[in-house]
């Protein structure tokens, strides 16, 4: 009832989302809220790049760009994945799911088209299920011509990106260390070459656009600074090249929405909106944690003459200050980030203290409808319970007979043999499987089958395994 407290809540508005990607939603929610009324312009400031990522993600559901003037990290960008993804199978190449990762990537070529693209890498995909080939590129060949006989089309298919493949591994060392520098060119040259397709060369199409060009630059000042760099193992190049990509930024040249933007604190000093949005108030992020120095005590700075580790988080207070000093402000945390609970923002326990203490915290509190609002946005309608199916096939193409097995499951998932045997249909292995019980029955099962056509004494049967071993991936057995 006192006016002075109410002119002083007027347009406060407190946001206590459950995690991370709910106080996303309720972010966008408020800037989509806000382009209702014509001219209203809002302004997310966070320290938070996450939740400014998740919130730009979220606006696209209504063709809203909003530019994140922190950029996009370059890693994450689709010349950067390319680049991280082609230096993790050229440290594995006989890897499946390290080739299979490369051969989708939207940047992969392999000299062909889009659509021939596409068909090899499923044939591929479809021929490297099973057990862990070894053996490099040429394991990963035998794996698709040993499931070719299964699919005559697979390896002819696959044969194109083996081919590429092939190619590119050839100039990558594979034992001992090698200097940073010629690990990085190799590692370029055979991401060009990967990129190619049927109508451009791969540098061409691996350093054009936004990401293109910061990576190119990027790629420039490694080269420069490569041989100041010490020889390492080409397996644990990967890792280091996704390090040294780490601190990189690709910046939107796209026009984005005139009236939103998504700020740093530093950048919203001398900026200004309808509607502030403080996001990310959490301890650790705003204000962040001073932190252990590890060559200096916490009395040391003074006395040398360095800022104390809390002027930063005095700067912290002034950015927030003069943000929720404006005349509409949303306050926004997550209760939960990573899975964890998190630890509100000094400023937001002192604020809401006064506020409950005067009666007026319910008033600024909007977490629950916000919430109701992001669930809404995502509820399906009703729904229409759908009958179990009921496939009634010609008799002509019904099973004569079935594995005794199999009884239990015609009565249990009758749809499951009408998947096997009536539509040809059969589950992929996965990928990189281990070898396991069920592959030693296999082998023990192919074992005897030939000792039954080929009467065999111990010793025969033992060559039989050496025989039948490589094709599950096993060396010498005894």
């Amino acid at each position: 009832e006192d006016p002075a407290l109410a002119d002083a809540c007027a347009g406060l508005l407190l946001v206590e989302a459950e995690d991370e990607e709910s106080e996303a939603s309720a972010v966008a929610i408020l800037m989509r809220e806000t382009l209702e009324t014509p001219g209203r312009s809002a302004m997310l400031v966070t320290p938070d790049r996450t939740l400014g990522r998740r919130v730009a993600a979220k606006m696209r559901r209504w063709n809203v760009t909003l530019d994140d003037s922190a950029g996009v990290p370059f890693a994450n960008s689709p010349c950067g994945t390319y680049l991280r993804l082609a230096a993790q199978w050229l440290a594995a190449p006989g890897d499946p799911q390290a080739a299979l990762a490369l051969a989708k990537s939207a940047l992969a070529g392999f000299g062909l088209d889009h659509g021939a693209r596409r068909r090899a890498a499923a044939a591929l995909d479809e021929g490297l299920r099973g057990l862990a080939p070894s053996g490099g590129v040429e394991g990963l060949r035998a794996r698709v011509i040993a499931a070719a006989e299964r699919r005559p089309t697979l390896a002819e298919r696959a044969a194109p990106v083996l081919e590429r493949f092939s190619e590119a591994a050839k100039g990558w060392p594979q034992d001992g260390a090698a200097p940073f520098a010629a690990l990085l060119d190799a590692h370029i040259a055979a991401a060009e070459t990967l990129a190619a397709d049927d109508a451009e060369p791969g540098d061409a199409r691996m350093w054009r656009g936004e990401d293109g060009e910061a990576g190119a630059m990027l790629i420039a000042d490694l080269r420069m600074a490569a041989p100041t760099l010490e020889r390492i193992a080409p397996g644990d190049y990967p890792r280091a090249f996704a390090q040294l990509l780490s601190g990189s930024t690709v910046r939107r040249r796209a026009p984005a929405h005139p009236r939103l933007s998504i700020l740093g604190p530093l950048e919203a000093r001398l900026q200004s909106a309808d509607l502030v949005i403080l996001g990310g108030l959490n301890e650790g992020a705003w204000p962040g944690g001073a932190g252990a120095d590890p060559l200096l005590s916490r009395a040391m700075p003074a006395q040398v003459g360095l800022p104390s580790p809390e002027r930063r988080t005095g700067l912290s207070a002034h950015d927030f200050a003069q943000g929720a000093a404006a005349p509409n402000v949303a306050l926004t945390r997550a209760k939960r980030a990573g899975g964890a609970p998190t630890k509100p923002s000094r400023w937001i326990v002192r604020l809401k203290n006064i506020l409950d203490g005067a009666g007026a915290l319910d008033a600024a509190d909007r977490s629950l409808s916000l919430a109701a609002w992001a669930a809404g946005l995502d509820e399906a309608g009703p729904q229409r319970r759908v009958p179990p199916p009921r496939p009634a096939p010609p008799f002509d193409a019904r099973p004569r007979r079935l594995f005794v097995t199999q009884v239990e499951t015609w009565l249990r998932d009758p749809y499951a043999i009408y998947a096997r045997h009536i539509l040809g249909l059969q589950s992929l292995d996965p990928l990189a499987e281990p070898f396991g019980a069920k592959h030693l029955g296999k082998l023990l099962h192919k074992v005897f089958e030939r000792a039954a056509v080929v009467p065999a004494d111990r010793s025969r049967l033992s060559a039989f395994v050496a025989e039948e071993a490589p094709a599950y991936g096993l060396g010498e057995v005894e």
